[in-house]
């Protein structure tokens, strides 16, 4: 078979034996379904609703899912668009406090003939909750407590329209906000790197941002805190780019304060030089701080972590074809740097950040990563799925492979590493991934969104479990997020958009009722389809004042199976999935 892309090898020396034990597939996966361009940033998140753990992910084709850990979809899901692309990894969190995971997730749709960035806020059971979809400019979005008063905050920044913005869980801006912001930045560069930590410890947390030459962290009110911006290295002979410095915040030296670890090059293909430095709390640099690397290219964010259980922390980061750790005098630990590859000459290579891990409770850290080689395989009997395979890589704290590891999985992991978490019922390890293969310039492309289960592992993912580290996408090693399930009495406000709620009974025998919200008076078309996308009736035609509305579907004359019922309305498409059993 022909290799499409392949990444230079080099030997490494194997020291030491690696204990944990290979993952098996769960039942019921991999989920087979679209997608649109290759290496777009899109990671599955696992989170735990009422003691049950639950697979959630968006595709880029407008689909948004939430699975129960058997492969099959939670009820009220998946929640389809037909004109609205989602482009990232989405935010989970319980937002409204009642112990149910909420999904954050934002994409381009058209609106009035515009194409807009939509941000959703999705209930647990696939509702669009109250005050949502808010309409703005190309963003980086997150989600922390900022204020310190328990609730979550939606906050980020508005890069064309300039602005900082934070809103609250049912979409109003917080008092003062939104406030205008314009990030200095050299033509034509963006920065979507950002980071949620308390530096002062004032109980409040800032929102970090960087950009190509600065980090700003911003208060809860919007206020630059002291010390900040922090201006970035410049290197005079060449230049300087801030490719693959996220600000990572980690306490390294235990002194309770979090320092900002970052990472940058000169951007000089004859000469690259990078570096890593490490700024305190304060943005002062830390003593002993930057450390260079001649002719190399930090290829990913710079991640802490105690792999080796000394007590102290290692910095891992992939420097051009090999990945390393160094303690922080800047000295490679045994074993380290490697270049790791399969059997059959594959390669492996973290672009985005390293994994890491305890999988079986010994104390030492595994390390995932997320790039290998792509072999195309073969063309489905339809002619519209293909199909392909890469390799999942897995390293002990001494650089080695683990046990079963690599190991060949469908589609390739460009840019998007596994998942981790506990099952608490179990306690259990479970990794979830989404590797694809999409064939460039044909309109044919395959997303396997996978699940293993690791069959003896029983320690925690205590130390960088998935990408940006947590479920907020902090990149904060001691993050902890303190907000709890208090009762909130508040009521919501109307709608400001478009709700399909999932029909009820689903499945249902005969009969079932389909419930849907309009924030203002539409055009309103309801119809059903088939499996094959036939349209076989409408249920509702004609304009609509706003308002909550109710229609039965009587499908006796029906037979058993799965249908869609599909919402036009206000230019929006909605779609969801029921199933009548006879």
């Amino acid at each position: 078979m022909k290799k499409i892309i392949f990444i230079p090898i080099l030997a490494s020396l194997i020291i030491g034996q690696a204990w944990a034990q290979a993952p098996v597939q769960v039942e019921g996966w991999p989920y087979k379904t679209r997608c649109i361009d290759f290496g777009i940033w899109m990671v599955p998140r696992l989170g735990i609703d009422e003691s049950q753990m639950h697979v959630f992910f968006n595709a880029k084709t407008g689909e948004v899912d939430k699975f129960d850990i058997d492969g099959s979809f939670s009820p009220g899901w998946p929640v389809l668009f037909d004109t609205v692309t989602f482009q990232s990894t989405p935010i989970i969190l319980d937002i409204d406090h009642d112990g149910k995971m909420e999904m954050i997730n934002y994409g381009w749709g058209v609106i009035s003939g515009q194409q807009q960035l939509l941000l959703y806020l999705f209930d647990d059971n696939g509702d669009i909750m109250p005050g949502f979809p808010i309409i703005m400019g190309d963003a980086v979005i997150r989600a922390a407590e900022i204020d310190a008063d328990n609730e979550h905050e939606i906050i980020g920044y508005d890069f064309d329209n300039d602005i900082l913005f934070c809103f609250d869980r049912f979409g109003n801006p917080k008092p003062g906000w939104p406030i205008p912001f314009i990030l200095p930045n050299p033509p034509n560069t963006i920065s979507y790197w950002t980071a949620i930590g308390d530096l002062d410890l004032d109980g409040k947390n800032e929102f970090l941002l960087a950009s190509s030459r600065y980090i700003y962290a911003f208060r809860y009110d919007g206020t630059i805190q002291n010390g900040f911006p922090i201006v970035l290295r410049e290197d005079t002979v060449y230049g300087y780019w801030n490719g693959s410095g996220a600000p990572i915040l980690a306490d390294i030296d235990n002194d309770g304060f979090l320092e900002i670890i970052t990472s940058g090059d000169n951007n000089n293909p004859l000469h690259p030089i990078s570096f890593i430095i490490i700024y305190e709390h304060n943005g002062t640099i830390k003593e002993g701080w930057p450390k260079y690397l001649d002719y190399e290219i930090i290829n990913c964010p710079v991640t802490p972590a105690d792999i080796n259980g000394d007590g102290s922390f290692e910095l891992g980061f992939q420097k051009s074809d090999s990945l390393t750790f160094v303690d922080l005098n800047f000295i490679n630990l045994p074993g380290w740097p490697v270049c790791p590859m399969a059997p059959d000459g594959e390669g492996g290579m973290a672009t985005s950040d390293p994994i890491i891990v305890d999988t079986d409770g010994d104390g030492d850290q595994e390390i995932f990563f997320n790039r290998g080689n792509f072999y195309p395989d073969s063309m489905g009997q339809d002619s519209l799925w293909y199909y392909g395979h890469g390799n999942q890589f897995g390293l002990d704290h001494l650089g080695q492979s683990l046990p079963g590891f690599p190991f060949r999985i469908k589609g390739s992991l460009f840019g998007r590493p596994p998942t981790f978490a506990i099952e608490p019922s179990s306690n259990r390890l479970y990794m979830a991934m989404a590797p694809q293969f999409f064939v460039p310039l044909v309109e044919a492309d395959t997303l396997f969104l996978d699940l293993y289960r690791f069959p003896d592992s029983t320690g925690a993912p205590n130390q960088w479990p998935m990408v940006s580290h947590d479920n907020l996408m902090t990149r904060n090693y001691n993050f902890v997020d303190k907000v709890t399930s208090i009762t909130n009495d508040t009521p919501p406000p109307l709608s400001k958009n478009v709700v399909l709620k999932q029909n009820y009974p689903n499945p249902f025998n005969s009969q079932t009722t389909i419930s849907y919200s309009l924030p203002k008076a539409s055009l309103v078309t309801i119809d059903i389809y088939d499996l094959l996308g036939r349209k076989l009736e409408t249920l509702v035609e004609g304009k609509q004042d706003a308002g909550s509305y109710n229609i039965v579907w009587d499908a006796t004359n029906r037979s058993s199976g799965i249908y869609f019922y599909r919402i036009k309305a206000e230019e929006m498409s909605i779609n969801r999935k029921m199933v009548l059993v006879k």
